[in-house]
């Protein structure tokens, strides 16, 4: 308490070796022990290791991020040029899938039935 009163009336200009005679009956008279420095201190702090993976882990870590920033706009622009094909494309494709379908109705086997009934009428 004594040294913070004499602090602040340096502070404000004042003599505080003046200031605290003159109220020293205000002042208690006994003041606490100063607690050690020992118990003012932190914690200990926690030993990080300090092989090559735990320096080169924060340079890996925005590596990483960096590469994932790139897909997602590449992944972006993707999404956004696959509906814009040029005519010749789209008829290239049309034409495609007629062709894949035709080989499709040409490739399939008649039922059982059906080629019995072609024979028997063959037949007659």
């Amino acid at each position: 308490m004594r040294a913070f009163i004499k602090r602040y009336a340096q502070a404000v200009g004042m003599d505080g070796d003046a200031l605290l005679r003159e109220h020293k009956s205000e002042l208690p008279e006994d003041e606490p022990e100063a607690v050690p420095a020992e118990h003012l201190t932190r914690r200990p702090e926690k030993k990080r290791s300090s092989g090559p993976v735990a320096e080169s882990m924060p340079k890996v870590l925005v590596a990483l991020f960096i590469v994932f920033i790139l897909l997602v706009i590449w992944y972006f622009y993707l999404l956004s040029t696959s509906g814009t094909m040029s005519n010749k494309k789209k008829k290239a494709a049309m034409w495609n899938t007629r062709l894949r379908l035709n080989k499709r109705k040409n490739n399939r086997k008649r039922p059982r039935k059906k080629k019995l009934q072609l024979m028997n009428r063959k037949n007659n």
